[in-house]
């Protein structure tokens, strides 16, 4: 699967409308050249050699070293090749929009042009040497893979679809201890747990034992989730009290309207430590036998986290059929699990039938939602993405031919229907408003992405290696990295992306404007919730800055110097309260999007 060379494709298509500034003559007949060679080595891939594209693809997974192929000699050449072109065309930009370019540099992108131009007849000429598969229908084969390991999963997990399973979940709601406890079920290849949860959610047996119940998906924004809650067991009356106070009063509303109750709590879809922390304090347990029932995949933390009666771990290896009892900061938990196989080899055949099912599906995606749907794995698995915002990325990337939300919004949806994308919010006429990634779905996006080297994502530390001196994007989830490590990325990195969840996180101006040095042609930078505590003034040397989103809480006025990233499009400072902008605001035509927490505009001067 290559993304480079279509990304590059839409690209020198830009270059040549204008849409990124004004162009030499010759170095638009070069360009011409070098977009209708590269146009024609695209299609032969997708037209000759889609097979072999798919294949390469679902070998990520093998266990065994794959040999290069031809192919995929030819694939790594073509990556380096997008990569120096993607250099030549940045240098000629940011000299054309400083004050003060180098004019020398347009000779300077005819000869590079030139010189790629040839390379890429080279290619072409190589893969005119490589001889396609034609004859291999991947469909039927996953299909009957699928079929095969769900079949022998399915006998063997015979327990599962036994009356005694049912029996057995109901005990524990209905039977199990007096405190407030989690009952676990595990998710096990071949059994649907979300089926076999709501069947004894909807028995009678349940809804007459306990008072009130309420089924929630799992949403990264916990005040969210708690909100949920509220709504599905409180009446209007009490809850139209408590709609406008703060998360403490909520929180505090549920305890005491849940006090002597017996109340059932399904959490679908995760359930993760910060999760059952947070749940603790807002959930009374008062020794009546209330419940939480959790559905977990085989992969979530709290298995790590949680100890056996005898104190011990959780050894996944030695997890069989039957219920197994822990606790968590001396709360109860059952997990029930219905495979035969040890948990551990459950996991590994799970993760094989459902990794090479989403590595084909992603495969037989149409160049623009590829991008699309490859850029999902830059944001933390449910986390909660504005669509609003997300569609301002894509289009910051380059993904949207025409650049209109409206296309954004369309392909969001096709993605939705392809199941890689979950819909968390609609507005009132059924647009979606807020969507996540289901936890294994964004794993695999990641996996595959930063195997193509499309994006290199840091959750705790960076690792050096080969591929981050020609990856173009960067996410960081967790802790903020040291800034000597940005010496391991390519300098001409297109997107910084620091999406950690902690609103406390602080940076110092060095920090923020070490990034800016060190990353002059970045197109995107969001830091997310982390704060600063003034505007860094070495963003002023990113003009090719097309989406900017920073977290200034003190930042009253917004400074003259921001003004000439004439490139900017979307302006994001939610926390801002701007009392004072600058006239020059007026020059910044391409400017669509301010996302700002309040704004006071000057008088337009037309």
């Amino acid at each position: 699967m290559d993304v480079h060379l279509g990304l590059l494709s839409e690209r020198l298509k830009r270059l040549l409308a204008g849409e990124e500034g004004t162009l030499p003559v010759a170095a638009k007949e070069h360009i011409q050249k070098l977009q209708s060679g590269i146009e024609s080595i695209s299609y032969s891939l997708q037209a000759d050699y889609k097979v072999d594209l798919t294949r390469l693809l679902l070998q990520i997974d093998a266990e065994a070293d794959i040999s290069l192929s031809n192919l995929e000699l030819i694939l790594r050449e073509i990556k380096y090749l997008v990569h120096e072109s993607e250099r030549a065309i940045d240098t000629f930009i940011m000299s054309n929009v400083q004050p003060n370019g180098d004019q020398s540099c347009s000779k300077e992108l005819c000869d590079a042009l030139m010189g790629l131009q040839s390379k890429f007849i080279d290619i072409k000429q190589q893969l005119q040497q490589v001889q396609p598969c034609y004859n291999f229908d991947f469909s039927a084969w996953m299909e009957e893979q699928k079929n095969k390991y769900l079949l022998h999963l399915q006998r063997e997990n015979r327990v599962s679809f036994q009356d005694n399973a049912m029996e057995e979940l109901l005990d524990q709601l209905i039977e199990g201890p007096p405190q407030l406890s989690v009952v676990a079920i595990i998710d096990s290849c071949g059994f649907d747990t979300t089926d076999f949860a709501a069947e004894a959610y909807n028995s009678n047996y349940v809804k007459s034992y306990f008072d009130c119940r309420a089924w929630v998906s799992f949403d990264a924004n916990l005040g969210t989730l708690l909100d949920y809650i509220l709504k599905t067991v409180m009446p209007h009356s009490a809850l139209r009290e408590i709609t406008h106070k703060d998360f403490e009063h909520r929180k505090m509303a549920l305890n005491d309207y849940l006090r002597n109750k017996r109340y059932l709590i399904v959490l679908e879809d995760v359930f993760t430590k910060d999760v059952w922390d947070y749940l603790g304090e807002a959930l009374p347990d008062h020794q009546n036998g209330s419940r939480v029932l959790a559905m977990l995949a085989c992969t979530d933390e709290i298995f790590s986290l949680c100890r056996l009666e005898s104190g011990e771990m959780i050894h996944l290896d030695s997890v069989r059929a039957g219920p197994l009892r822990a606790t968590y900061r001396e709360r109860p938990f059952v997990f029930l699990y219905y495979g035969s196989k040890s948990l551990a080899e459950n996991m590994r055949l799970t993760w094989f039938i459902q990794k090479r099912s989403l590595l084909f599906s992603v495969a037989e995606l149409p160049q623009h939602l590829k991008l699309c749907c490859l850029y999902l794995s830059a944001f933390r698995d449910v986390f909660e993405i504005s669509t609003r915002q997300l569609y301002q990325l894509w289009i910051a990337e380059g993904f949207i031919p025409d650049n209109s939300e409206k296309t954004a919004e369309e392909y969001l949806e096709q993605l939705i229907s392809c199941r890689f994308v979950r819909v968390k919010k609609r507005g009132a006429g059924g647009k979606t408003k807020a969507c996540y990634i289901p936890i294994f779905t964004r794993n695999m996006l990641a996996f595959v992405a930063q195997f193509v080297e499309f994006i290199h994502i840091v959750c705790y530390q960076i690792r050096e290696n080969r591929s981050l001196e020609i990856t173009k994007r960067l996410s960081i989830f967790e802790a903020l990295i040291n800034s000597d490590s940005w010496k391991h990325f390519d300098t001409f990195l297109r997107s910084f992306l620091h999406l950690t969840l902690d609103r406390s996180d602080r940076v110092s101006l060095e920090y923020c404007n070490a990034i800016c040095k060190n990353f002059k042609f970045l197109v995107v930078l969001d830091l997310g919730t982390i704060v600063l505590e003034e505007y860094p003034t070495g963003i002023n040397h990113l003009l090719l800055l097309k989406y900017l989103k920073l977290n200034i809480p003190s930042l009253k006025h917004l400074p003259s110097s921001l003004c000439n990233l004439l490139k900017l499009r979307t302006l994001g400072m939610p926390s801002s309260y701007i009392h004072h902008t600058p006239d020059d605001i007026w020059k910044m035509n391409e400017l669509r999007h301010l996302n700002v927490g309040s704004i006071t505009l000057p008088e337009h001067p037309g």
